[in-house]
């Protein structure tokens, strides 16, 4: 078996919900299947997609929460805010902040108060 065969199996395999004796008993019956290479493909091709649409997404966010930290308007703040928190999630937006060395609003005190409270 060659690097590339072992890192088509692998994939396949982590792309499963399967044990691994499943998962080879199975592969062996289905191995040439071109169906089964077809799929694959297209299975890789929508993660690697959907990976580059989550770090655009992500990267969007922490340039709103910059925006937020330097915008004087409270009104177009909190819009920033709220875009980038229903991008990036509240969790998130919050580690963002914190890191960045920003200015917490009550909002985000509130936040972080309810979150340590679960």
């Amino acid at each position: 078996m060659t690097a590339d065969e072992f890192g088509y199996i692998n994939s396949l395999y982590m792309d499963t919900n399967m044990d691994k004796d499943s998962f080879c008993k199975e592969y062996l019956k289905v191995r040439d299947s071109l169906i089964l290479a077809d799929v694959f493909t297209t299975a890789e091709t929508f993660k690697a997609t959907t990976k580059k649409l989550n770090d655009t997404q992500f990267s969007t966010a922490q340039f709103l929460a910059d925006q937020v930290a330097n915008c004087k308007d409270l009104e177009v703040r909190e819009e920033l805010r709220s875009e980038a928190i229903s991008l990036m999630g509240c969790k998130e937006y919050l580690k963002y902040i914190l890191k960045q060395g920003y200015e917490l609003t009550e909002l985000d005190k509130e936040n972080i108060i309810m979150l340590l409270s679960e």
